[in-house]
């Protein structure tokens, strides 16, 4: 039971809106009585008025699709929306029954042609925690205000580790700890079969990014045009203020102001060259910074970040820099690899990408003649950021790996060793 005071309108009624919300929105009769207070405080009962509504319910209903649950995802369809309130957002946590809530992750979901939202739950973001996972589910409406609206649970199982797989990846962080061990500063390491869900992770803590970020990037512009809603065809006529006057960092730009290329090219020269210039037309294209994580967002990935364009001198002096996880940045080159970041189309597309990196400094530097190579590093000498996230396939089979360092000066050895190591062991 709510008191409310009713307002005195011009032609003398008085009149007071009810809100259903602040009776759960409950269907059926709703009981309504008025009273008088006069001036002296006393209340008098004038009467009373029953009404029957049938009010229309938030509700969703929760699919778990777990199709592919033997790649290390499963997805959680929305169906049946409805939302009185109007709806802003799809927003969908997820945490396993192991240790409580400690790999919570909050999950964006993504309207589909027919009407239903999807999200795709990585179980990589989850350490691949087998057994019963819970799935929350939550609307953020007009009002920007959160409602729940249900819940559910799942119960998952990955295949089991196979041994040899196992005896690998202990002989790569032997080696790891080996070149790294009396190498300071901060360092993280993702390493995953392409097949599997086996891994290893050490210091999943976000670092500097320097041009690992434009993975991120390059992923979030084929998610867009998946969907319909960026033309990587469209043409786009090159600005001098767009280009970055260090022709060490915009190398196929520097001096092409004027020159026309479609996005596509715009995005290999992002990955091959790691152009700088390049990116931050990309990062326009998509909508700005807030855009790019958007996307990241909704493909699964809560911790990597772009919080600036690339060389903002006036960003960097405020000490604002770009973030990424070795964690996600693998996991996010396996789906590629895999097919399972967006379709296998824009995957496959996305992959050519990546094979064309000319930058041979860190993981791949000594063994381009020996394995297949996808990536996308990035470093920055002056801050001690030497970072590679690269697919290294031998022999028919595949490792994603992800080694970020910072803070340091002497790492470059250790990182070209390190990836030497995969293709003895492939």
């Amino acid at each position: 039971m709510i008191w409310y005071k009713a307002s005195k309108q011009a032609n003398g009624d008085y009149k007071v809106t009810i809100a259903t919300s602040n009776h759960k929105a409950d269907n059926g009769r709703y009981h309504s009585h008025v009273y008088l207070i006069d001036s002296q405080g006393a209340s008098q009962g004038l009467g009373g008025v029953q009404s029957v509504f049938n009010i229309t319910q938030t509700h969703g209903d929760i699919e778990i699709d777990k199709s592919n649950i033997n790649q290390g995802m499963f997805d959680v369809v929305i169906k049946n929306i409805t939302t009185p309130n109007g709806l802003k957002e799809v927003t969908v946590p997820v945490w396993s029954d192991v240790n409580g809530q400690d790999d919570l992750e909050w999950y964006t979901a993504s309207k589909q042609t027919n009407g239903t939202y999807k999200t795709t739950v990585r179980l990589s973001n989850h350490q691949y925690i087998n057994g019963l996972y819970h799935i929350h589910l939550y609307y953020r409406n007009n009002a920007n205000k959160l409602e729940g609206v249900g819940a559910t649970t799942t119960t998952v199982q990955t295949p089991a580790p196979r041994a040899f797989i196992e005896r690998e990846m202990n002989s790569l962080m032997n080696e790891y700890n080996r070149l790294f061990g009396n190498i300071g500063g901060q360092k993280s390491l993702y390493i995953s079969p392409v097949d599997g869900t086996e891994y290893r992770l050490v210091n999943d803590s976000v670092q500097p990014s320097a041009s690992s970020i434009k993975l991120f990037v390059l992923a979030a512009a084929y998610a867009k045009a998946a969907r319909g809603e960026l033309n990587l065809q469209q043409r786009y006529t090159v600005q001098q203020s767009d280009i970055i006057p260090n022709q060490a960092v915009t190398l196929n730009l520097y001096g092409k102001a004027g020159s026309n290329y479609n996005l596509d090219q715009l995005l290999h020269f992002m990955t091959s060259t790691s152009d700088n210039s390049a990116t931050n037309i990309i990062i326009r294209h998509i909508g700005g910074v807030d855009a790019v994580n958007n996307e990241i967002r909704r493909l699964g990935y809560n911790h990597s970040t772009l919080n600036r364009y690339m060389y903002d001198s006036a960003a960097i002096s405020r000490g604002v820099d770009n973030y990424i996880s070795a964690q996600e940045s693998g996991d996010l080159i396996k789906n590629i690899y895999n097919g399972t970041l967006i379709d296998k189309a824009t995957d496959a597309a996305i992959l050519e990408k990546l094979a064309h990196n000319v930058h041979n400094y860190w993981l791949t530097a000594n063994i381009r003649d020996k394995a297949q190579l996808w990536e996308k590093p990035g470093g920055s000498p002056g801050s001690g950021t030497e970072n590679d996230t690269a697919i290294i396939k031998k022999n028919n089979r595949a490792y994603a790996v992800s080694l970020l360092t910072y803070g340091a000066t002497n790492q470059n050895s250790a990182i070209k060793q390190f990836g030497e190591k995969f293709t003895n062991i492939l």
